[in-house]
C-alpha cells in the first residue's frame, strides 16, 4: 500500500456502510466513507491521524475486503 495508491470502496465496503452489518467504529466508518476513489492513501492516512487512527486502520479496512487499491494514473506530459 503505497502513499500514491488510490483506495476505493468495494461492494462489501458499500454494503457495510449502508446496512451497518459489521461493527465498524464511527471513526472507521468515517475513514471508509472518505475512500472515494479520488483521495490517495497518503490523503487518507492524514485523515486517519486527524481521527486519532493509525495506518493500521486503513490496512484493516483493506484486509477485511472493504477497500481495494488502484495504482495512480501516470502523469501526462506535454
Amino acid at each position: 500500500m503505497g502513499a500514491g495508491d488510490i483506495p476505493f470502496k468495494t461492494e462489501s465496503g458499500q454494503k457495510v456502510l449502508q446496512d451497518r452489518s459489521r461493527g465498524l467504529s464511527l471513526k472507521q466508518r468515517s475513514l471508509l466513507i472518505m475512500a472515494d476513489g479520488r483521495r490517495t492513501v497518503g490523503d487518507l492516512l492524514s485523515a486517519a491521524e486527524g481521527l486519532g487512527l493509525g495506518r493500521d486502520a486503513l490496512e484493516v479496512l483493506h484486509a477485511e475486503g472493504f477497500l481495494e487499491l488502484r495504482a495512480p494514473k501516470p502523469a501526462v506530459t506535454a
